[in-house]
């Protein structure tokens, strides 16, 4: 299950990315912060507890600080999302490789 889960999550991180640096560009409070949002469920759902408490730190970022404090959590919110992402497509590889048997992640 957590497979077709990361699956999705992996198709949508381009949209996401797109958005994302849209948003931070144009520094659209409520919509990067409903963005956001999005990324933070979508961490939850697949199980990446500690990237979605940082999406809510940066969802908490966006709507109570200056905007001079986005600009570097939004650097870091890429790398993490970059970091992420690898971990996914290793999930993804080592299911394909073998099916039906996953490896715990380092």
């Amino acid at each position: 299950m957590l497979a077709v889960v990361a699956q999705a999550f992996l198709r949508q991180l381009p949209q996401w990315k797109m958005e994302f640096s849209a948003k931070s560009e144009d520094y659209d409070i409520d919509a990067l912060a409903d963005l956001l949002h999005k990324m933070k469920g979508s961490c939850h759902a697949i199980a990446a507890h500690g990237a979605a408490a940082r999406f809510e730190s940066a969802e908490h970022t966006v709507r109570h600080s200056p905007r001079d404090a986005w600009r570097d959590q939004s650097l870091t919110l890429l790398d993490l999302v970059a970091q992420v992402e690898k971990e996914l497509r290793m999930l993804s590889a080592n299911r394909d490789e073998h099916p039906g048997v996953t490896k715990p992640s380092a």
